[in-house]
């Protein structure tokens, strides 16, 4: 782009957004970098996704019990009433100790992990790389865009994970249920889910989230970026 036409666009672009909110168009490195300006040309994106998949691998390992308790809490009707204390307690003692407590737990962690790498990965390019010159706007697309499309990995591995943590307590009452979402691991238990009624079993939910569910993380990314320039300004 020509040194003049750069001016005009600047120009028009902060006719509709304000001076916090335009940014340098240029994709490349900041000489010097802040909270509001360090974007993905400023980071080694390997090492970014690296330890966005590590750091959320151990979050969500660490939360392996409770997730299990929050989960036969949320559908499984004779442990609606049960805290959850009560609840890791039993499936540590009737279901296998520390085996039990695992179920769901490959599924949910890998999940998770490769989930946040896609999600932050599309959501830095691509703020960076849309050709808006208002940030908030790059902002609130980048960001549904990464929450539509991480959600292709993370929704199928989420049901693998609710189905495994819940198997014990379906075998109870029939036989050999459990066989098939727990001994079976994550491709077996994708491929029951993918029989019941192909991708809309797969990916059941996926079409609300896409209504009601990625919007609110556009807003909130948009709203964000949009506070933190100011309150950096002010500052």
């Amino acid at each position: 782009m020509e040194s003049n036409d750069k001016e005009v666009f600047l120009r028009s672009a902060s006719a509709t957004c304000s001076a916090a909110e335009v940014q340098r168009l240029e994709v490349e490195p900041h000489e010097h970098t802040n909270s509001v300006n360090r974007s993905y040309s400023d980071i080694n994106g390997a090492w970014f996704i690296f330890y966005s998949m590590l750091l959320c691998w151990v979050r969500t390992a660490a939360q392996q019990p409770l997730n299990l308790a929050l989960a036969r809490q949320q559908t499984v009707p004779s442990d609606s009433g049960r805290s959850t204390w009560r609840i890791i307690l039993s499936v540590y003692s009737s279901e296998g100790g520390w085996h039990g407590l695992s179920q769901g737990f490959v599924a949910l962690t890998l999940g998770c992990a490769l989930s946040e790498a896609i999600y932050l990965w599309v959501f830095e390019y691509g703020r960076e790389v849309i050709p808006l010159a208002c940030t908030v706007t790059r902002d609130l697309i980048a960001g549904y865009v990464a929450d539509a499309l991480c959600r292709l990995v993370h929704l199928p591995l989420s049901i693998v994970a609710l189905r495994q943590m819940t198997a014990g307590t379906i075998g109870k009452s029939r036989a050999g249920t459990t066989g098939a979402h727990v001994r079976g691991g994550i491709v077996r238990t994708l491929v029951t889910l993918y029989r019941e009624r192909g991708l809309r079993s797969v990916y059941a939910g996926y079409g609300m989230t896409l209504v009601f569910g990625c919007q609110w993380t556009a807003v909130w990314w948009a709203m964000y970026g949009n506070s933190k320039s100011y309150l950096y300004a002010a500052a």
